[in-house]
């Protein structure tokens, strides 16, 4: 083999080599790159994730905000409808146990309970 020859097949091998190495560089490279951007990916929609997790926790915590005081309202409601009807029920019993008195008077019984305050 002559010189030149020889020459030639060590610089081929040497580029063949030097692609080589720069290839799988590349292919590394190519990889971890790819691997970034699916951790990444994965980061975000797991973030995103709780944020919206986060955001039907308080939205929740609002909504159970508005319904305690819903109810707190409503217990007064009962409440004063219930004392109501206590009054009406006592107006009623005393009407009921003392009638012949209530007949002979010339003023009707009273009103049970505090009237309203209606203007119409």
């Amino acid at each position: 083999m002559s010189e030149s020859v020889l020459v030639a097949v060590v610089t081929a091998s040497l580029t063949l080599i030097g692609t080589a190495i720069a290839s799988l560089r590349q292919a590394h490279s190519t990889e971890a790159d790819i691997q970034g951007r699916i951790t990444n990916e994965v980061l975000e929609v797991t973030a995103a994730t709780y944020k919206d997790l986060s955001d039907e926790v308080r939205y929740l915590r609002d909504r159970d905000a508005e319904k305690e005081e819903r109810i707190k309202q409503l217990e007064f409601v009962q409440r004063t409808l219930l004392d109501r009807d206590s009054l009406w029920q006592a107006g009623w019993d005393d009407l009921r146990s003392r009638w012949p008195w209530w007949r002979e008077r010339e003023d009707p019984p009273p009103y049970p309970t505090p009237k309203p305050n209606t203007t119409t």
